[in-house]
């Protein structure tokens, strides 16, 4: 018997979570820089010899999309600031 489709919530939490990890690898290797707070913690732990577990820096799906729309508010608040001057 086939397994049942997974509900929309778990395919939300599967996907921040996998993109959460996505992002914290490319940090691990350089590929990226850190956009938050959070971020820059699991950088400077691992440029200090520390061996952080990536688990403890992936947040739940409803904090990662609030990390998100934070992001987008403050980028655009940027921008304003930035056409005003």
């Amino acid at each position: 018997m086939p397994r049942p489709r997974p509900s929309r919530r778990q395919q939300d939490a599967r996907f921040a979570w996998a993109a959460q990890s996505l992002r914290l690898r490319g940090l691990a290797s350089g590929e990226h820089e850190p956009l938050c707070l959070r971020e820059a913690l699991y950088l400077q732990l691992l440029r200090d010899n520390k061996r952080p577990r990536m688990s403890d820096f992936i947040l739940s799906e409803p904090l990662f999309r609030l990390e998100c729309i934070e992001r987008a508010w403050q980028e655009e608040q940027a921008a304003e600031v930035s056409l005003n001057e």
